[in-house]
């Protein structure tokens, strides 16, 4: 879901770090807080309805189809 989500935001190359063989390193908490700036700093260009819908479409129609990226709305600006 992770590089779903990367390339639906357009960043298909970075999608991860060239170290990581799989995901597991973004459980670590550590991980998470220095990603978390990216991730908003790209989902702040849209709005929640517009995070939603581009990853309905991206499960019928991206790359890594049916593969949906996982969003969630903001509580918070």
């Amino acid at each position: 879901m992770w590089q779903a989500f990367a390339d639906m935001m357009g960043k298909w190359m970075s999608g991860l770090p060239p170290s990581w063989k799989d995901l597991s390193p973004f459980t670590e908490e550590e991980m998470q807080m220095k990603w978390a700036p990216l991730v908003f700093a790209e989902t702040r260009k849209y709005t929640n309805e517009e995070l939603v819908s581009m990853s309905v479409r991206y499960g019928k129609e991206g790359r890594l189809a049916p593969i949906s990226p996982v969003v969630a709305a903001r509580l918070f600006s």
